[in-house]
C-alpha cells in the first residue's frame, strides 16, 4: 500500500493533509502527464456538506490505503492498482477543471 499525501484542501475527505476514504481511485486513461490524472474521490467540501460525505466526526485519516488506479500507462500501475511507495494528490493545474490529480504519475 501506498503512502498518500492528499494537498487538496478543498476536497471533504482531506483531512490535515491526508484522506479519509478506506480506499482512493485514481482514473484517466492514457495519460501523457498528471494534469490528465483525476482522483475520482475527490467531493468538494461545500457541495458534500449539503449531502452529509466527508470524514465527520468519526472520520479518521488512512495514510496508508489502497488505491485503484486505471491510468494504464503509469508504471506504478500493476493490474488497476497503485503499486508506488509514495502518491501525492494535489490539484497543480486548472486544465483538469480544477479536479485532484495524481502527481506522482509516471509515464511509461
Amino acid at each position: 500500500m501506498a503512502t498518500l499525501r492528499c494537498g487538496v484542501i478543498e476536497c471533504v475527505h482531506n483531512q490535515d493533509n491526508q484522506c479519509c476514504n478506506q480506499t482512493i481511485h485514481v482514473g484517466g486513461g492514457i495519460s501523457s502527464s498528471s494534469h490528465e490524472t483525476v482522483c475520482e474521490n475527490f467531493d468538494e467540501k461545500e457541495l458534500s456538506m449539503q449531502s452529509g460525505v466527508g470524514c465527520g466526526s468519526a472520520g479518521h485519516p488512512n495514510p496508508n490505503m489502497a488505491i485503484g488506479c486505471d491510468v494504464t500507462n503509469c508504471i506504478h500501475n500493476k493490474e488497476n492498482r497503485c503499486v508506488s511507495n509514495y502518491v501525492d494528490i494535489a490539484v497543480e493545474s486548472l486544465s483538469n477543471d480544477g479536479h485532484a490529480q495524481c502527481l506522482s504519475f509516471t509515464q511509461e
